[in-house]
């Protein structure tokens, strides 16, 4: 499905904006308006995959099926479980890259995924000039003419660059989700 003609899906939309978000005991604070940024991608990820579902829809079969870390805050994405609930993905690993920029190796990588219509999520800082890392989960969907990366940003609900989050896509990548689609690309036409 074509980015342009899916929804795009907004962690602060009326319908779950105020939905409690992670496994039950996560505090009464954790609203998928908060905090929903990586369901809202996983929601954004399949519907574009044509596998049609919610935010809201996400956030219940991962809280009934064990898809968010126990400890902590209860409200994180254990992302190595998320295929067991969507069979349709499948989790190659998590590439955290701190400050430094993107190595050449992960926006080939994320530039190999949009162009074979797989978006990635990768993660950002939603505070670029705050101290600490202020993860923000984005769904990177297209490539511009410039050659610059295209995102569904769950926080708006709009699609756009990531020059609100650095100069260059390589400074703003801060994380990427290996989080695919589970079919054998071998064997499709």
């Amino acid at each position: 499905m074509n980015i342009l003609e899916a929804p795009v899906y907004s962690q602060r939309d009326p319908l779950w904006v105020k939905n409690h978000y992670g496994l039950p005991r996560a505090a009464t604070s954790s609203t998928i308006g908060a905090y929903g940024c990586a369901i809202t991608c996983i929601a954004q990820k399949l519907t574009l995959l044509g596998f049609t579902t919610t935010p809201l829809e996400v956030q219940a079969r991962m809280a009934a099926n064990q898809g968010f870390k126990r400890g902590g805050s209860s409200n994180f994405v254990d992302w190595p479980r998320i295929p067991l609930l969507f069979p349709q993905l499948k989790y190659l690993g998590r590439h955290d890259l701190g400050s430094a920029p993107a190595p050449k190796r992960i926006m080939d990588a994320i530039n190999l995924r949009v162009q074979l219509n797989d978006p990635p999520i990768i993660y950002v800082d939603a505070e670029r000039y705050k101290g600490g890392l202020q993860q923000h989960f984005v769904l990177a969907v297209s490539i511009a003419q410039s050659g610059t990366l295209i995102i569904a940003n769950p926080w708006n609900g709009m699609v756009q660059d990531l020059r609100p989050y650095a100069d260059t896509d390589a400074q703003a990548v801060r994380g990427l989700i290996a989080l695919d689609l589970n079919i054998d690309r071998s064997k499709t036409i």
